[in-house]
């Protein structure tokens, strides 16, 4: 299964959510140790991977703008 996305947040909860249910479903259908299944979880692991190295980048830019301007409010004063 190929999906190309953007690695926007939105996309790749999509893509993630997605893989899983192939996951699921295939792992239900011809077993949790069939190649398939197997294939649809590793790819599970990288978007995974990407989503979290993504994620704290965010939450570390918003906290350093919120920082920055909360630190000149008080040099201003």
């Amino acid at each position: 299964m190929q999906i190309h996305l953007n690695n926007n947040n939105e996309k790749l909860k999509i893509k993630i959510e997605l893989l899983r249910i192939c996951m699921i479903s295939t792992g239900m259908q011809l077993g949790l140790d069939h190649p398939k299944t197997l294939k649809y979880s590793q790819e599970l692991d990288v978007v995974l991977n990407d989503y979290h190295r993504i994620k704290p980048k965010q939450y570390f830019i918003v906290f350093s703008l919120y920082n920055k301007s909360y630190t000149e409010q008080f040099r201003s004063h």
